[in-house]
């Protein structure tokens, strides 16, 4: 492929990002591949999996490891003015935004944060639906991040055991600032959740205005990827094992879509919040000077107006 992908949409999960995949699928003028995730520019998470026995076929064909193998899902590439990816996972990986920039150093950037209780709360959910996380009760399992600081920890070691820290979840200015010690700030676009959950329309007018293409109208909104519990747990358990996993990768990739999808159909269904007022006080109380220190940085950019608009719209301005 001669043209390189020219726009990245880094983030975060749980954040929208399925909704926009389709979305941004309807315009002619964006070429997206048919596998959402790519992951191939998180080297550290890349790394991990490689050293842990991750079969390479696995690693290749959906963590695209080599170059040669991410630029696959680009073959079918024409005239589109906007070659994209998608992998959410990129703004909290520690080398994505390095090893984009070498890839890269003109391309643009759309990062979408939440507010930080209600992302832990809907990461925490995935995870622990994935078998990835097994405490099953939110505030236990932020209580003991400071102890999968130093090792996994109640969770499971098929992923690097940072991936259970909530702590490090919500480092918003950390992981901005990757991108803007790196990029120019006029070609990282940050947006947030909840206007995307409010106004689909507006906030995708934003991208469309950032990428310069013709508007892309939405004519149903979707609500795709909402939390999720499970109904059966030896079944999702069974099914995140290495050797189911390792078999469904000798499936056809629509097959295993398709199954996928059955499967959350069949054995799982939505999850409301369930968190207190105290909890939700008390997680509040947890990350508000990480959010201060985010808000001074979107203010210094030019993203936000005044400091606290964010803590307003995510109602940490509380006492």
């Amino acid at each position: 492929m001669n043209r390189k992908v020219n726009t990245f949409l880094i983030g975060q999960p749980r954040s929208g990002t399925t909704s926009l995949f389709n979305y941004l699928n309807q315009s002619p003028n964006i070429f997206l591949p048919n596998q959402k995730q790519l992951y191939h520019f998180e080297s550290d998470y890349n790394d991990y999996r490689k050293k842990i026995g991750l079969p390479r076929k696995i690693i290749n064909e959906y963590y695209n490891y080599n170059l040669d193998d991410y630029l696959v899902h680009y073959k079918n590439l024409k005239n589109e003015k906007i070659v994209a990816e998608i992998t959410p996972s990129y703004l909290y990986s520690e080398t994505a935004a390095e090893n984009i920039y070498q890839y890269n150093p003109d391309a643009k950037l759309i990062a979408i944060f939440r507010n930080p209780v209600d992302y832990v709360e809907s990461i925490h959910k995935l995870l622990y639906l994935n078998s990835i996380e097994y405490i099953p009760n939110l505030i236990d399992a932020i209580k003991v991040c400071k102890t999968r600081d130093k090792s996994h920890y109640r969770q499971s070691k098929k992923e690097k055991k940072e991936i259970t820290n909530y702590y490090n979840r919500i480092k918003y200015a950390e992981q901005i600032n990757r991108y803007l010690n790196l990029f120019d700030k006029k070609n990282i676009l940050v947006l947030f959740y909840e206007d995307f959950r409010d106004n689909n329309q507006i906030v995708l007018d934003k991208i469309c205005d950032f990428l310069s293409i013709d508007k892309i109208l939405i004519e149903q909104k979707l609500n795709i990827n909402t939390s999720k519990k499970t109904k059966i747990r030896f079944i999702m358990n069974l099914k995140n094992t290495k050797v189911v996993n390792f078999l469904s990768f000798s499936l056809p990739v629509k097959f295993r879509k398709y199954l996928g999808s059955l499967i959350r159909l069949l054995f799982t269904s939505k999850s409301k919040s369930n968190l207190t007022n105290s909890q939700k006080r008390f997680l509040m109380n947890q990350f508000k000077s990480e959010m201060e220190t985010f808000s001074e940085i979107l203010l210094k950019n030019g993203f936000i107006h005044h400091k606290d608009d964010l803590l307003k719209k995510w109602e940490l301005d509380q006492s």
